[in-house]
């Protein structure tokens, strides 16, 4: 009777070991490396189960994808990297002093190209068509004072919208190569500054040149020279 029961323990043992060959098998688990199994005692068993939970944890690991580590960068995270030193300011602060003085420069430093370009005209087509200096003060000063009023929030929603383009276009990135975009495509440029500059200069040569020829109707030939002349007329006096 034991003699029977032994060989049905052992031929149990045979079906458990087929068993978890072909279940070892299947996640591509060696068993020459596993622990070898001792039919009487299941302790060995368990430590090949353990080995193919622990191989199949790593595996999940190493599959989960940049964009699921992305997810743990939150908004502020990136919000502080796209702004710099000054995030406090713009998330505290309601008027915004450097933009009340320097205007579309300001905007020019913050990379806000569109909206600094539309100022820019502003600034441009509105001495040519008003003469009057005090009502040019007047209409500057109040566009700055709106802009003060308004910078920060709008500065805060293109920081947005280009944090929303960093996650989309780094989608399969790690969170190093997101903080490395925002720091990229944020902050500050004094390159910008200096374009705006020249930029400037050539529209106000571009918006007076037009005006003389279609409003004055000065010759084309003489187009230069007015323009030298009434420079010349403004820078002294």
């Amino acid at each position: 009777m034991n003699n029977d029961n032994l060989e049905n323990n052992s031929g149990n043992g045979d079906n458990s070991n087929h068993l978890l060959k072909q279940v070892v098998s299947g996640d591509d688990v060696k068993l020459d490396e596993a622990v070898s199994i001792n039919d009487s005692n299941g302790a060995n068993t368990n430590e090949i189960v353990s080995s193919n939970n622990n191989t199949s944890s790593s595996s999940i690991n190493e599959m989960v994808s940049p964009n699921t580590r992305k997810q743990l960068m939150t908004d502020s995270e990136l919000l502080y990297n796209f702004i710099g030193n000054n995030y406090q300011k713009f998330i505290m602060s309601k008027f915004n002093f450097a933009a009340f003085f320097l205007s579309f420069f300001y905007l020019l430093f913050r990379k806000m190209y569109f909206y600094s370009f539309l100022i820019m005209l502003i600034y441009v087509v509105v001495p040519i068509f008003i003469k009057n200096t005090v009502y040019l003060c007047g209409i500057f000063l109040t566009i700055n004072f709106i802009l003060g009023l308004v910078a920060n929030k709008i500065y805060l929603k293109h920081c947005d919208n280009e944090i929303n383009n960093i996650r989309y276009k780094y989608s399969f990135y790690d969170n190093d190569s997101l903080r490395s975009a925002c720091r990229k495509n944020g902050g500050t440029s004094i390159i910008s500054v200096i374009m705006g500059l020249i930029l400037n200069a050539c529209l106000i040569i571009l918006f007076i040149g037009l005006y003389l020829y279609f409003i004055d109707k000065v010759s084309f030939s003489d187009l230069f020279k007015k323009i030298v002349d009434l420079y010349i007329k403004k820078s002294t006096g």
